[in-house]
């Protein structure tokens, strides 16, 4: 029985960490940030003092972006996704089986069987402003929106293959649109096919052949490379995988494809914030610690796993069914370690989840508690689902 609450313990680190990743990590900055909580399983928002803002109402909800956020209702059977404004009016009626949040003005929504099943972006209005002949879009960025073309059909099965292998299918390609529709970048090069990525300061990362390659906004190819896996720019680095073995090794090129950091860690995290996280040894006994631009250690590695710095500070565990705590970049322990599930800052904030394991049961929602902590480690939401 203990193990099946540690499993489901583990399933509410990946949810959490997705959240953060996905969620949290693309929340607008706003002079009243607003974040989701959940009360006797409904949706709302608190300000950051824990005030309620919007009632909990909602069956799911998602950060806002853009000052409108994404909300789910449960009806018939499924959820509906829609979106609302900052004082919690729906705007855009919970009428799609998918979406995403706003971006640059517009977010994509799949369209229902009887209007084409295809994605398509709606506006701040719920107006379909642009119609895809696409499965998978990605959301707007710095001008442009990729659209994947081919074997775009996804199962879990070969979701979890394409995000375990890192290996690129030869029989999807991407193009680039622009707010108008128009074909910026002709569908040449191959991606993964499970998401559609972004323009990253001004270059995009895609396969063609048996080389990585970097192409500008035009569509020319900056620089290629041929390692066995290869990351998006962040802060002007990108992180890479030497080789497909369990011995490969992460480091860092820059803009010209000139790697700048060897090769030299087990497993290295995306740059954030001046600091990447980085692992000395194998998933199991390796140890967790931060490096900076030149490459070399700021942060020893000692933890048993952390999160990268999200507005000064980190998430940390020592031991593998330890407490969570936060550092700061001379890894001086800012907030003590207490917490059972910690996800990283976002607006002054993080997101707790405290598990009583002799109870804790995802499915019936008895013996989680979720709630947000500020910067100094105080409690400002904690409610028992």
């Amino acid at each position: 029985m203990r193990t099946r609450y540690f499993l489901k313990a583990s399933l509410i680190i990946l949810l959490s960490f997705l959240f953060v990743f996905f969620g949290a990590g693309c929340a607008q900055k706003h002079t009243t940030e607003l974040y989701p909580i959940i009360k006797n399983l409904k949706y709302g928002y608190i300000d950051k003092t824990g005030k309620v803002i919007i009632k909990p109402k909602f069956d799911n909800a998602f950060n806002f972006t853009e000052d409108m956020a994404m909300t789910g209702m449960f009806e018939k059977g499924e959820t509906k996704y829609g979106y609302i404004n900052r004082t919690g009016k729906t705007v855009v009626e919970n009428k799609y089986d998918m979406s995403m949040g706003f971006s640059e003005g517009l977010a994509y929504v799949l369209l229902p069987k009887s209007e084409g099943g295809k994605m398509a972006y709606i506006d701040k209005t719920g107006k379909i402003v642009l119609k895809t002949d696409s499965d998978i879009v990605g959301n707007f960025k710095e001008g442009l929106a990729c659209v994947l073309s081919g074997n775009t059909q996804l199962s879990t099965s070969n979701i979890l293959d394409r995000f375990i292998s890192k290996e690129i299918p030869k029989d999807i390609f991407c193009r680039f649109i622009d707010q108008k529709g128009n074909v910026i970048i002709q569908p040449k090069y191959n991606v993964n096919g499970i998401y559609a990525e972004n323009f990253s300061e001004g270059l995009f990362r895609a396969r063609q052949g048996d080389m990585w390659v970097f192409i500008d906004k035009k569509g020319s190819v900056v620089f290629s490379c041929n390692y066995y896996y290869v990351e998006s720019f962040k802060e002007g680095l990108a992180r890479y995988r030497t080789d497909k073995t369990d011995k490969a090794k992460y480091g860092f090129i820059d803009k010209n494809g000139k790697s700048v950091i060897a090769a030299k860690f087990d497993y290295a995290e995306n740059f954030s914030e001046g600091v990447a996280l980085v692992r000395i040894g194998d998933e199991k006994t390796g140890k967790w610690g931060f490096i900076g631009m030149d490459g070399k250690f700021i942060i020893e590695p000692k933890y048993n796993f952390a999160l990268p710095f999200k507005e000064g500070l980190a998430c940390f565990r020592l031991t593998e069914n330890g407490k969570w705590g936060f550092i700061d970049k001379k890894g001086k322990v800012k907030i003590e370690p207490k917490f059972d599930v910690s996800a990283s800052f976002s607006g002054g904030l993080a997101e707790i989840i405290k598990i009583d394991f002799e109870v804790a049961d995802i499915d019936k929602n008895d013996g989680v508690s979720i709630g947000y902590i500020n910067t100094k480690g105080k409690y400002i939401w904690n409610v028992q689902n």
